[in-house]
């Protein structure tokens, strides 16, 4: 299956949250967990900050990224992918010399004359 526009946009909208990255980057161990598993790791310990995890949780699913098999929650292949462009994205960004931005962080143009 390949995704539409739509379904990208979606992509996109889920994981501009932190708690929606957090979430891919634990699934992204070798095995699933279950939805109590995922909430007590990410640190939702009052019951009624459960509707809020829900949502989290019910995002990822609605956008591909994590589907449930069972009581596990599984990250899909476009969410597998996610997390490693995520990753790749990071570590671009982290090791990238500001040295030739301006001081509004935008990239002057150099001009490479023979």
């Amino acid at each position: 299956m390949r995704l539409n526009e739509k379904q990208f946009n979606n992509i996109l909208k889920t994981i501009r949250s932190d708690n929606s990255i957090r979430i891919m980057n634990l699934l992204s161990s070798d095995r699933g967990y279950t939805f109590g598993e995922l909430k007590d790791m990410m640190e939702y310990k009052k019951k009624s900050e459960s509707g809020k995890f829900a949502y989290y949780i019910r995002r990822l699913v609605s956008s591909g990224i994590i589907k449930q098999d069972g009581k596990f929650y599984l990250l899909t292949r476009i969410g597998l992918q996610t997390v490693h462009l995520l990753e790749d994205f990071k570590e671009i960004c982290m090791s990238f010399d500001l040295s030739d931005c301006d001081a509004d962080g935008k990239v002057q143009m150099v001009v490479i004359r023979k």
